[in-house]
Formats: C-alpha cells, structure tokens, sequence
C-alpha cells in the first residue's frame, strides 16, 4: 500500500568548512622569574645529569652535546606548562547554506487516485533530485503529519492528520539563526489541523520551492464533515447530536441520514443537497438510556458514481454517567462572586447547584458533594462545624475572619487588609492548568486580603500566593487540602469576581477562569476511591494519541505500596488478549501502551498482595481520525500561494529535476564567512606536547644507542 522508498543519507556530518586560523597574541599570565625558573632548571637537570657522571670514551663528543641539550629542552618545556602562557587565535570559519527537505507523511498522499504516481516519484525521482541538489547544500530532511519529527529512512505515509502550521513554527524554532537557504516541500497542500499555514510561512527568510504532489481533480463525493455532541451525559437525560454534511460535484441530493446504535437505528432524517459544493446540517436528539460508554455510528447514503465511501460513515462515543454531583453554595449576604460562581458551575453538566442564606437555610447537608461557604464567620460556625463531622469537603471563600480556620494561624492581624496581587506556585500538584490559564494568572487583579503574618499546615497546597509589588510570597491565596479524606479549599480574599471580569475584558469570553473554578470544584467534589487497588486511565483517546494506565496499591492502612506485580489483560474488538505488566514508578505503576488502533477495548487488572487476589475491569475507547478521508483533492492553489509569498516557486514531478539550478541561481544561498577569538591555555596546546614527546624520545633513543640504558 505504501511507497517502499529509502532516502539517501544526505545529511554531512558538518556544514562547517575547516576553520583557519593565526596566532594573532601571546599571554603571559606569570611573573618574570617563574622563566627564569624553568632555564635554571633545565640547566641544572642537564648538568646534573651528564656533568658529573664520567662520559664513556667511546661516546661521540657531538652526541653527548646532544644528550645534555635534549635534557635541557625537555625540562625547560615541561616547566613552561606551570607557566600561565595562552595563544590568542583569530578564526575565520565557513558555513555552507543548507536545505530544508519536508515531506509530507500523511495518507491523504496514497489515498488519492494518483497514489501510483506519488510512489513512483518517491521511488525514483527524489532520490536523484536530491543528490543533485546535496553537491550545493547541506540537506535536513524531516516529515511532517500530525507532528513534525526527523527523517525516518522512508515515508510511510500512516499520519491520520497534516499540520502545516506546525511544520513552519518547528522549522522557524528549530533553524533559527542558521544559515538556511530554502525550504523544499513535498505535499499535496492538503492540511486539516492547525490554522492557516500562510501566515506562519511568511515569517521564513527564506523562500518555500514547494513540489506538488497529488491530484487536483474532484470527483462526485457526499461527506459526513463533523459530528458535535456531548462527550459527557447523565442517564435518563436527552442529549443532542449535530451531523454537518458536505458535498462535492453532486447537483440536487437527498441524502438520509442515520444514528445507529448496535446496529439499531436510533435516528433518521433526510436532508436535501442543492448546489455541486453544498453543506448541510442535521440535528438529533437522543436519550442517554444506559450508564458507561455508549457508541453510536452516523451513516449517510452512497451517491451514485461516488468513489470515496470510507467518508460516508462516522462513529462517535458518549460517557453517560448514573447521577450529577450535587453542590450547595450557602452565603451570608448577597455578593457578586456567588453570581460568578454559579454560572460558571450551570456551565458544566457535570453539577447541580443549589443555592441558600445561612441564616434561613435548613436542609441536612450530607447528600450534596460539596459546600461552598462563602462570607461567613469561621468560628463556631454550625455549616462548617457539620462539614468536618459529616467529611463533608468544603470551600471557604472570603471568610469574615481567619479565627477558626483550621490549619491556618495569622499573627499581628488586627482588623488590617491588604490588597497584594497573586502569584502562580508552579509546583502546585493537586491537579493542573492549560498554559493559557497559566499566562492568564499573570494579570489576575488584586484582591484584599488579610495583613498579617500566615502560618498554614503542611497539608494545604497553594495554586495561588500573595504577591505584593515584585514580591512573590508564600501567603496563601488560594489553596486546597486532603487531610485523611476530609478536602477543604479556601480563598482568603475578596474579588473573586474582578478575575472574571478580567477574563472577559482580555478575551470576549470567561474560559480560564471557569477551568480555574471547575478544576478546584472538581478536586475538591470527586469522591474518594477507597478500594486497595484503583486503575486510572481515559475513557476516550485518539488513535494518534498514547494510552497509558496508571494503578495504585494500598494496604490496609492505606499507605501505597509497589512490592506486588500488577498483571493487565487487554482485549480488542475481535476479543483477541494482550497480556502486559505494570512499571512500578515511585509509590505507582505505570503502563504505557502506546498507540492503539482505532476501536473499543477491554481490560481485567490484577494483583495479589497478601494472599489476596484484588482485581479491576474497565473499558475504553480508541477513536479513528477521518481527516485525511474527508478529502483527498490536492491543494495546488495553497502551495502556490506558499511559494509566492516566500519568493519561491511551485514544481511538479515532471519539472522538479530543475529545482538545483534554481537554487543555484539565488544569489541569497551563499556560504556565510565569519571570525571568531580563541583562547588555548599551553598545556592544552596539542603541539607543544607533541615537542616534549619528541625531546623525551630522542633522548631516550640516544641514551639506548650510545650508552645502552
């Protein structure tokens, strides 16, 4: 199915012409006398040596001249490297332009109708082009796909996606400050992850020579483009289905779609196609009958004359859970941060909120997952009193005082506030945040907080520290606690709200800081496992992604353990077993799978751990990426496009043996001459040694010859 083609091995072990250099200075870092020192002590080594001994009558008066002089220069020259003598070198070095080869390695390139073509040009052509083009430049060749890596010894054209975007920013990254000529690319300009590669190129300075691969011709196609739905539902809920549809070459179709589900139709509607480049959408709603992963396939009717069908049909997978964690926020007073947080938590699916005063409210408290206690008073407070006898968790935010916090002391507080700005922990482990929530903490306003000197437990873990002016404290802000089951998060502040207002006013929407808000919510809510052994993994992943698993094994005092093997039992689809062993890593064990195809698995964990067999079953689900199906016309205009706006030029297979006489006539692709200093100290100077060598030799020889020791 793939090309079989092996890539010359052009990559030069350097593209640095042997520098040349002169000694342009030598440094004298010792006083005079230490000179003085080495003459006097080669004299005295040579006339220690071949003074007083009696000279044999048959030695030669030249060669015992010798000997002393060899004796001489040997131990000046050793002494000399006691000395603080430098050589101060001018380099002048030539580096050679070199050339960026990417290839695309996506299968949309065999998944055309001019596949056998594409092969053969890999096969035959590129081979000899790049020999050619290797003779002027250094060649770097990397594939491209759903990630940019090294050259591989052949293309395989596997990837499920292709990122063009990606491509120029590693490029950008990755040769910056090099002396690179020109980019050559190998791709049929389809890409269909990232944004739009045009702007990213334009930041090259150099040109992009693309050679344009695949075929441009369209074909009657009806494709299911997108399905969006809810990855997470609760049981006994409906849930909506969005199908989108496109069409290509195909006037006037009325295609019917269908939702199945264990090959029980589910869903049907029809929907009406008018014009050869058409695009439609269904709408669905269904009911979340059954709790854990449900899968379902969309399908849509076969055009006639319709050659791509792999497109036509789509599945996609749900989490229906059985129930909603319940979550109270009780309040003393009306404040704008009870508004904030309530809508950021109706935003999520996943919760039920309830809302009351303190003083009126008086429902037990034990089935809700969480308390949000906000403006109340610590101290012999009834709400918090019960949390900690029901292991309630609880989130304290802007209590009244810090008498009565537990694991909190505040010393020299008085009644004063302060207003300090916060800062991110960045060891921080309880759970995380994407890096534009990250970038966001950078410019959260200030909120008042309590003056005085913090003393928190060990226990607590800090998101969020006063910083006060371009101090960064370890006063907590925000942070959060799971002390022998009991979780408790506090935010000692007030304006809570001013980040969510801040979060709209720099981008039009409040997403970091609802992921600040849901992930503590999320901690803090999520009920404790309290099985001897757990298995944590994804539920859903893509094929392009790596599964991995991870267990934990407790004793009976709950404290981990790792000396026992756990045994991992995997089943495919077809019910086909894989038999794994976890790593063991710290106080967990880990498994990684790697890249699994496209499918639903099964799983049976165990272990045995004294003399008890613990064991966990589970499911997860692999999903195929269909991008590189949706559409197999090659974007010649792109590479065009591409090539224009970085001063190069578009090729095809037919003309590409001439891209090394292009590249030949840019006058920009030169080699790049430049000077540099060096510094050798004398004893690393390789020559110098060389010299003792020789003296130590010779004399050694003579002495050998002429006096036989």
């Amino acid at each position: 199915m793939y090309a079989a083609v092996c890539l010359p091995d052009l990559h030069k072990p350097s593209n640095h012409r042997p520098p040349s250099f002169l000694i342009s200075k030598l440094i004298i870092n010792s006083p005079w006398y230490f000179f003085l020192i080495a003459v006097m002590g080669g004299l005295l080594a040579s006339f220690w040596l071949y003074r007083y001994k009696k000279r044999p009558q048959d030695l030669p008066s030249p060669v015992y001249q010798l000997l002393r002089l060899l004796r001489f220069l040997s131990v000046f020259c050793i002494s000399l490297l006691l000395c603080s003598l430098l050589f101060k070198r001018l380099e002048t070095v030539t580096e050679n332009p070199q050339l960026i080869l990417a290839i695309d390695n996506s299968s949309s390139l065999v998944n055309s109708s001019d596949s056998n073509s594409v092969k053969q040009f890999f096969g035959q052509n590129l081979e000899a082009l790049l020999r050619k083009t290797s003779d002027q430049l250094s060649v770097k060749t990397v594939f491209f796909g759903s990630k940019v890596r090294g050259a591989e010894n052949s293309p395989t054209f596997t990837d499920k996606e292709t990122d063009l975007q990606q491509l120029f920013e590693e490029v950008e990254n990755n040769y910056a400050n090099q002396n690179t000529g020109a980019m050559i690319l190998v791709s049929d300009g389809i890409f269909n992850k990232g944004a739009n590669p045009l702007y990213t190129a334009e930041k090259l300075p150099y040109p992009v020579y693309a050679i344009a691969l695949g075929d441009t011709t369209e074909i009657p196609d009806i494709a299911i483009q997108k399905i969006n739905t809810n990855q997470l539902v609760y049981k006994n809920n409906q849930f909506p289905v969005e199908v989108v549809l496109g069409s290509r070459k195909v006037d006037d179709a009325n295609v019917k779609v269908t939702i199945l589900k264990n090959q029980e139709v589910m869903a049907t509607q029809n929907l009406q196609l008018g014009s050869s480049r058409a695009s439609g959408t269904c709408q669905f709603t269904l009911q979340a009958a059954e709790s854990g992963l449900v899968k379902y396939t969309v399908t849509c009717s076969v055009f006639k004359g319709e050659k791509n069908i792999s497109n036509n049909s789509q599945t996609f997978v749900v989490e229906v859970l059985d129930n909603k964690e319940k979550i109270l926020i009780l309040a003393q007073a009306a404040h704008p941060d009870i508004a904030c947080i309530k809508e950021s938590i109706l935003n999520n699916s996943a919760y039920e909120i309830e809302f009351g005063f303190t003083d009126r409210f008086t429902k037990a408290l034990k089935p809700y997952s969480l308390i949000i206690l906000h403006g109340i008073q610590p101290l012999n407070n009834n709400f918090l009193n019960q949390c900690k006898n029901q292991n309630i968790p609880y989130w304290l935010i802007q209590p009244q005082s810090p008498e009565g916090i537990d694991g909190l002391v505040l010393e020299g507080f008085n009644n004063r506030y302060n207003d300090c700005e916060v800062s991110l922990n960045k060891d921080f482990a309880l759970f995380g945040l994407n890096n534009e929530t990250k970038q966001f903490a950078s410019i959260l306003p200030a909120v008042k907080t309590f003056f005085g000197n913090y003393r928190l437990s060990n226990s607590y873990q800090s998101l969020f520290t006063q910083k006060i002016g371009q101090v960064e404290t370890d006063n907590p802000v925000l942070s959060f606690t799971d002390n022998n089951g009991q979780k408790t998060g506090l935010f000692l502040g007030d304006g809570l709200w001013r980040w969510k207002f801040r979060d709209f006013a720099e981008h039009r929407n409040t997403k970091q800081f609802d992921e600040i808000l849901i992930k503590s919510i999320q901690f803090l809510a999520v009920k404790n496992d309290k099985s001897f052994f757990r298995v944590m993994h994804p539920k859903m992943i893509n094929e392009n992604e790596t599964m991995s698993l991870d267990a934990e094994v407790y004793n009976k005092s709950y404290e981990p353990v790792t000396e026992p093997d756990v045994r991992l039992e995997l089943y495919n689809a077809d019910k086909k077993k894989f038999v794994y062993t976890f790593g063991k890593q710290n106080n967990r064990y880990h498994l990684d799978l790697g890249q699994l195809p496209f499918g639903e698995y099964s799983y049976q964990a165990s272990v045995v751990y004294n003399r008890e067999t613990l064991s966990k079953s589970g499911r997860f689900e692999v999903k195929e990426i269909l991008n590189e199906k949706l559409n197999t016309v090659a974007n010649h205009r792109l590479l065009n496009q591409l090539a224009i706006r970085t001063g190069g030029r578009v090729f095809y297979p037919s003309n590409a043996d001439s891209i090394p006489l292009v590249l030949a006539a840019n006058a920009l692709i030169k080699p790049i001459l430049y000077s540099r200093n060096t510094t050798t100290s004398l004893i690393d100077y390789l020559p110098w040694m060389i010299l003792i060598l020789v003296l130590l030799s010779a004399e050694w020889y003579l002495r050998k010859r002429y006096l036989s020791i």
